[in-house]
């Protein structure tokens, strides 16, 4: 690779950004028949006036074939293969030359009946497995190549998948029953033909062919053609469908679309949870404020966040037998946890009565004890009352005594004296 386009690609934090902007550049190059990246390099060195001229052109031969949103996209690269060769651009000139935005299109989801008929026409185990996935994890077809058979854990009858794992962006998801099946079916394929699987394997390789040792990851451009052919035998992409150049349903994104609206249409589901597991930062909520969720904070535990993604399981699930099925079940799960419920209420029910019961009885009898105390502290009073009315009648009698006594002392003096005086007066 020619060190012009080097510079660039290394001057770009992310590859699959790097990946992008070289083949917007190839473009750009093609355009203007350089023979490579180092000739274009010297050539705007040498005449930046001539190579803002083709800057320029491209930049209108581009508004008249594209919608006007996507002509900033193919020219920014521009902008940093001039930076990293130190090449003079005008590039606020450049931006001036920008179309105006219009409204966007390709902001439907794919309906569930669209997804069944892509899955319909599918008739290899990789494509009906990429299906599925795309629907039950809702993650954006770049992050599928990476992925590996150790970023899958089972849990329940579904995986938990570890996407962009080891990075900053990494976050989990999960994979319904019916999605699990068809993956695990197509592992099954690859290792009935002799592929042996380690944590390192791809979940999705490279075409795969019959005694070949060699296994190699694919590639987002293949996983979008295989998208793009299913979605042309089910009748999806038709031409007549489309509005400013563009189909309605993004050809890839429709799936993710599908995902985060089931999950953010939960009303069970906290927004915060359905955003992390469409591995989201920030989201908007209902006054339109912008939100960054704190992952020293938000980080549910595995269990946690897959009690929330099992809520939406009957509408992620594609297939119509497998979702009367799922719905059954749940139909059956709920009437066990109903009667559960009812014979738990019935067993406090009676559990309180008998314990209302025990505690009456408590009470009449802490009352009988009281009357009984009462009772008793009455009848002290009583006796401890009568006792002291007859202390006082015995003092009472004691003092009558003691006053009789006195009175027949002195009647005995006054006698005495009578008689003394009568003695004297004869």
């Amino acid at each position: 690779m020619e060190r012009a386009i080097l510079l660039m690609t290394n001057s770009v934090r992310s590859p699959a950004t790097a990946k992008s902007y070289f083949r917007y550049m190839t473009h750009f190059k093609d355009f203007c028949n350089y023979s490579d990246f180092d000739v274009m390099a010297d050539k705007g060195r040498q005449d930046p006036k001539a190579f803002q001229i083709q800057v320029e052109d491209f930049v209108m031969d581009l508004k008249a074939r594209l919608n006007p949103n996507s002509v900033p996209t193919c020219v920014y690269p521009i902008f940093s293969f001039c930076e990293a060769n130190d090449i003079f651009l005008n590039s606020k000139k450049i931006k001036k030359m920008f179309p105006a935005f219009v409204k966007k299109s390709g902001r439907e989801a794919y309906t569930t009946e669209q997804i069944a008929s892509m899955a319909r026409v599918a008739t290899e185990y990789k494509n009906i497995a990429l299906v599925y996935f795309l629907a039950s994890t809702g993650v954006r077809i770049g992050a599928l190549p990476s992925l590996t058979i150790g970023d899958l854990h089972e849990i329940k009858n579904c995986y938990a998948v570890t996407v962009y794992a080891d990075t900053i962006e990494e976050y989990v998801t999960f994979l319904n029953p019916e999605a699990k099946q068809a993956l695990d079916s197509y592992f099954a394929y690859r290792q009935a033909k002799g592929e042996i699987f380690s944590k390192n394997t791809p979940v999705f390789r490279a075409k795969f062919r019959v005694k070949s040792q060699k296994v190699e990851k694919t590639t987002e451009s293949a996983l979008s053609t295989l998208i793009l052919k299913l979605t042309r035998k089910a009748g999806l992409r038709n031409p007549m469908f489309k509005k400013d150049g563009r189909f309605l349903i993004q050809q890839a994104h429709g799936f993710r679309k599908r995902f985060i609206t089931i999950l953010k249409s939960n009303p069970s589901i906290p927004i915060a949870y359905a955003e992390r597991m469409a591995g989201h930062k920030m989201y908007s909520d209902d006054s339109g404020n912008r939100i960054t969720l704190d992952e020293s904070y938000l980080r549910p535990k595995l269990e946690k966040l897959f009690s929330f993604y099992e809520m939406a399981i009957p509408e992620l699930t594609i297939d119509q037998t497998n979702r009367l099925q799922l719905e059954n079940e749940l139909q059956q799960q709920k009437i066990i946890e109903n009667e559960t419920l009812r014979k738990r209420v019935s067993e406090l029910e009676a559990k309180y009565s008998q314990l209302e019961l025990e505690k009456k009885q408590q009470e009449q009898a802490q009352v009988q004890t009281e009357v009984a105390r009462l009772e008793l502290e009455k009848q002290s009073a009583n006796d401890r009352e009568a006792k002291e009315s007859k202390l006082h009648k015995d003092k009472q009698l004691q003092r009558l005594d003691e006053r009789s006594e006195e009175h027949t002392s002195e009647l005995q003096s006054l006698r005495h004296l009578v008689c003394r005086l009568l003695l004297e007066k004869k």
